[in-house]
C-alpha cells in the first residue's frame, strides 16, 4: 500500500480555515484525522504524573503523511478574526504545524515565537557566549567554545539543551 503525500494548496488551506463546509469536504477527500501531536501528549502525561495540571492541548488536523494543520479562523499570533483579504500561512517554529495568521502579524509573530522557543531551548547555538568553530554548522549542528569558561562545546539548531548559563545573543526588542 502506498501513501499519497497530501500537501494542501494555500487556497484550499485558507478556504478550510474560513469555511466549515469546505473543511468537511476536504477532510473526506484527503482522509484527514484529528489528533494531538505526540510531543504535546508526552508533556501532558509528564505534568499529570508529577501532580500538575495538564495543559490539555487542542487537537490538530493531520494528514496521513504527518503534516499538521490548524484550521482556525483566528490568527495564530493576535487571535483576531481572519478574512480572505488578511489570511496567510505560517509554520510553527518547533514542528510541522501549518497555521493561519494575519499577513501583518506574520513577521513579528514568527520572530517572537522563535525567540521564545530559543529561550526555552537554551542551546549554545543562540547564546551570546558561544563562539563558533572554523567548521561552521553541518546538518544543524556545530562546534565551538564558550566564552564563560572557554570549554569546547557543541550547538544544535532547534534542540533543547537547557544550559543554565544561556543568554540569548539577540535580546528581543
Amino acid at each position: 500500500m502506498s501513501v499519497t503525500q497530501v500537501i494542501l494548496q494555500d487556497k484550499d488551506f485558507f478556504e478550510a480555515c474560513l469555511n466549515p463546509d469546505f473543511k468537511k469536504k476536504l477532510f473526506e477527500k484527503h482522509k484527514l484525522i484529528k489528533e494531538i501531536p505526540t510531543r504535546e501528549k508526552w508533556k501532558d502525561e509528564f505534568l499529570a504524573k508529577n501532580g500538575l495540571e495538564p495543559i490539555k492541548y487542542t487537537e490538530y488536523d493531520i494528514t496521513p503523511d504527518q503534516f499538521w494543520y490548524d484550521f482556525s479562523d483566528k490568527c495564530r499570533f493576535c487571535k483576531g478574526q481572519l478574512t480572505k483579504d488578511t489570511i496567510t500561512k505560517v509554520s510553527s517554529y518547533w514542528s510541522v504545524l501549518v497555521c493561519a495568521c494575519h499577513k501583518e502579524c506574520k513577521v513579528k509573530g514568527m520572530s517572537e515565537e522563535a525567540y521564545d522557543c530559543q529561550m526555552i531551548d537554551a542551546d549554545c547555538n543562540y547564546c551570546k557566549w558561544f563562539i563558533r568553530g572554523k567548521g561552521g554548522m553541518t546538518g544543524g549542528a556545530g562546534k565551538g567554545h564558550c566564552w564563560i569558561d572557554w570549554t569546547e562545546t557543541t550547538c544544535q539548531s532547534n534542540s533543547f539543551s537547557g544550559k543554565s548559563c544561556f543568554e540569548h545573543r539577540k535580546p528581543f526588542k
